[in-house]
């Protein structure tokens, strides 16, 4: 938690946000596994065919995980996300995405190359309030017009 320094706005928001899937979607997932481990054996290619069985199990086991709802907080000395304190120093810039109902997102790019993104939902809060507010401490990347590709993706196959 951030001491010395202001909350300047917050809300919370849900660690693994999962859209509705429908019993289609999962029974060609399935589908699609199988034909792959089938391919991997095929062509003698037991790594890939390793990856695609951790894949399954480690989105099986997100999938039964309780969703948790978690703080997201502005600081005047930076934002926290959990438990998790980013310093403005650490933030290269921002940019929010806002074309509703289906994209409200926030996003951080970092300057650590490790965890070079963060996406934070909107949900119901204003985006220009949060846009005045984070103006006066770090920079509003303009340039940014469209969702990261990988987040647009993820939307499209319900990931």
């Amino acid at each position: 938690m951030a001491t010395n320094s202001n909350v300047l706005m917050s809300w919370k928001i849900v660690e693994n946000e999962s859209d509705d899937r429908t019993r289609q979607w999962y029974i060609t997932s399935i589908v699609i596994g199988i034909l792959l481990l089938i391919y991997c054996v095929w062509t003698a290619n037991f790594l890939f065919g390793m990856i695609i069985f951790i894949i399954a199990v480690i989105y099986y086991f997100q999938k039964i995980r309780e969703t948790k709802k978690i703080d997201f907080i502005i600081f005047s000395a930076g934002i926290q996300i959990g438990d998790q304190m980013i310093p403005y120093k650490d933030i290269k810039s921002f940019f929010i995405i806002y074309e509703p109902p289906a994209i409200k997102q926030l996003y951080f790019q970092l300057k650590s190359g490790l965890f070079g993104r963060v996406s934070i939902p909107l949900g119901d809060i204003n985006p220009i309030k949060v846009r005045e507010i984070l103006l006066d401490y770090i920079d509003e990347d303009l340039e940014a017009e469209d969702e990261p590709l990988s987040d647009s993706m993820g939307r499209m196959f319900k990931l």
